[in-house]
């Protein structure tokens, strides 16, 4: 439409710098939305952050598992939808309590009936093998820096916790984290 209007523009009474916008914005728009760039994107934000190797986990830890994932409602039912994210997010968690054997804590909203990606997310891990006893959720937060505040006391005395998200949401976790002495 942005194109179109500027094209339209060279023929009609449109203003040269409101032309010049509209092509500028048709060529940002095109550009912002391209595979390549998008990709391009996040692997430079996703290479600050660098793999952990699991074989130098230490046992012990607890794992803080952010959820991904919506919940809606279809035909007059709830239901979860638990995206890509979620999938490698839990199954990294997962891998991970191999090593630790701590708790596994699925923090995250939303809620609707109930039912939550976080509930759903933990009882996914407990279906790979997490014995029950050792996941729990909070899906009671509004945002991030708010789960990390109500995690405080669960997690007050013990060894610092392992944090599970996708790479792009990392830095901001990591800062909600520090706001309650994590690291």
């Amino acid at each position: 439409v942005l194109l179109a209007g500027a094209l339209f523009g060279l023929r009609g009474p449109m203003r040269s710098w409101a032309r010049g916008l509209a092509f500028g914005a048709a060529v940002w728009a095109y550009v912002m939305t391209t595979p390549g760039f998008t990709r391009g994107l996040l692997n430079a934000l996703e290479q600050h952050q660098p793999a952990v190797a699991l074989e130098t986990v230490a046992p012990g830890g607890d794992i803080v598992l952010l959820t991904s994932g919506s919940v809606e409602r279809h035909a007059g039912r709830v239901v979860v939808r638990l995206d890509r994210p979620a999938w490698e997010r839990t199954a990294a968690a997962v891998a991970l309590w191999k090593r630790t054997q701590g708790r596994l804590i699925v923090v995250g909203g939303p809620v609707m009936d109930g039912l939550s990606p976080a509930k759903a997310m933990a009882e996914v891990a407990v279906n790979m093998g997490v014995p029950a006893d050792r996941v729990s959720h909070d899906d009671q937060a509004k945002t991030t820096r708010d789960s990390f505040d109500r995690l405080g006391p669960w997690l007050m005395g013990q060894p610092q916790p392992w944090l599970v998200t996708s790479a792009t949401h990392m830095r901001r976790a990591l800062l909600a984290a520090g706001a309650q002495g994590l690291s």
